[in-house]
């Protein structure tokens, strides 16, 4: 207890977010030997309570004190509302917490496998090689106990820890039916217990969705001379395509019309963004960098960070970032998921 209090302090005197991030990840160990601590005194919701503890970016208040633990066969699916399912990866245990209403299900794993089986997805999944066998291996050690009696088309939010993060869960098969857990069931991610169980916030001030104003950008026109990487014609097409599902309230941005400044005013009077294009993802997401069509004057090449495209105000509620490595550089448990989106 004494030494989470001391990274506790340390959480509140760290004024640079990335630095706290990385001074937090270092010392993740204290929380992983208390948590397999609590779990081998029997002390599962403990367990979870320390888990949400050592995220610095959503602390939880008072949700696992509103929780209680009940026996797999006394809890029923509920008809509605997203199933929750909650991870936790220490070096001795993978841990899973299946999220019911104020009631807690819960489970556990040896790390080891675990840990194998996710390096052997992860080491093919950049080009998407990855066997229906190790994705079934997945599927079978961290979501089959968690989801055994919950019906293929309830909601599903997970909340992954650590190098779970990484995970492609969407492509996961299920062994009993041999399809991806996206053709069963709509999947999100959280970056934690509190964030999965905070009640949305009605939309006041803004449209109705069937007028909601979409952007799709794609295959810019930058300098190949100054930036070496291919061009993206499918990105051009897949922009189109978005469009043409939008029709007349959407508005495509390709090639040489995709700019920076073209691209910040958009996304400063659009609610949904599709952008498909290179991505550079740095350890400060918002100096990380898009490469966009090069400026007509030939003073910009086309990189512009996220920081430079981003406007102080907009109406958005969605976007898309198809590029690569968008999901970030590293796992992180105190900074929850990283990357692109993090700017967003």
């Amino acid at each position: 207890n004494e030494a989470i209090q001391v990274i506790r302090h340390l959480q509140g005197d760290l004024s640079a977010a990335e630095l706290g991030i990385q001074h937090l990840d270092s010392v993740q160990n204290v929380f992983d030997e208390a948590i397999d601590l609590a779990v081998s005194e029997d002390q599962p919701l403990r367990a979870l309570a320390l888990l949400e503890r050592a995220r610095w970016r959503d602390t939880l208040s008072g949700a696992v004190a509103d929780l209680s633990l009940k026996p797999a066969q006394t809890v029923e699916p509920q008809a509605r509302g997203p199933m929750v399912v909650v991870f936790g990866l220490t070096p001795h245990h993978l841990l899973w917490w299946r999220v019911e209403g104020k009631s807690v299900q819960w489970g556990q794993h040896a790390a080891a496998p675990v840990a194998t089986a996710v390096r052997a997805v992860l080491d093919s999944a950049p080009a998407g090689r990855a066997t229906p066998a190790e994705l079934s291996r997945l599927y079978e050690m961290l979501l089959a106990d968690a989801l055994r009696g919950v019906p293929p088309e309830r909601p599903l939010v997970l909340i992954p820890d650590g190098p779970l993060q990484q995970i492609p869960f969407a492509a996961l098969r299920n062994p009993a039916t041999g399809v991806r857990l996206i053709e069963e069931r709509a999947v999100s991610l959280r970056t934690s217990l509190k964030a999965a169980l905070k009640k949305q916030i009605p939309d006041r001030g803004y449209p109705r969705r069937r007028d909601w104003r979409v952007i799709a950008v794609g295959d810019p026109a930058f300098d190949t001379h100054q930036i070496s990487l291919p061009r993206l014609p499918g990105a051009a097409q897949e922009a189109e395509q978005v469009a043409a599902i939008y029709g007349s309230r959407s508005r495509r941005l390709t090639q040489g019309d995709a700019e920076a400044a073209a691209v910040k005013r958009a996304i400063s009077s659009s609610e949904i963004l599709h952008l498909s294009a290179h991505t550079n993802v740095a350890a400060d997401a918002f100096r990380s960098t898009f490469v966009l069509a090069a400026s007509a004057d030939g003073k910009s090449s086309g990189l512009a960070t996220a920081d430079e495209i981003l406007p102080a105000r907009s109406p958005m509620r969605l976007a898309v970032l198809s590029g690569c490595s968008t999901l970030g550089l590293r796992p992180s448990r105190s900074g929850g998921l990283l990357g692109l989106a993090r700017a967003f």
